[in-house]
């Protein structure tokens, strides 16, 4: 998963189908745990090598009041999923295949 700026995501979201974006914050423990132990593992298996995956550790344009972790699911840049904390695995697994599969 690649660390990029908020508006090289957004051009992202326009101009790909498949993009799953973590929005955390660098100083977030629960954050740094999570993608390592949860996500990464998830995203670097080849049933999703057609979705990009990135991580967004600015402050965005536009917050929102959340929780970090956040992660956000976008389908031909339209949002189909938004889940705040730290999801278990499993949920992963069935929010990737429900939207990518």
């Amino acid at each position: 998963m690649e660390i990029r700026n908020e508006k090289f995501i957004r051009n992202k979201i326009s101009d790909s189908p498949n993009v799953v974006v973590l929005s955390s914050k660098y100083d977030c423990l629960v954050c740094r745990d999570y993608v390592v132990d949860t996500l990464s593992p998830v995203f670097d298996l080849d049933q999703y090598g057609h979705v990009e995956f990135y991580e967004l550790e600015d402050d965005m344009i536009f917050p929102l009041n959340r929780t970090d972790p956040t992660l956000f699911i976008y389908k031909h840049g339209v949002l189909q999923s938004l889940s705040s904390g730290a999801l278990p695995q499993s949920e992963i697994y069935v929010l990737l295949d429900r939207y990518y599969g």
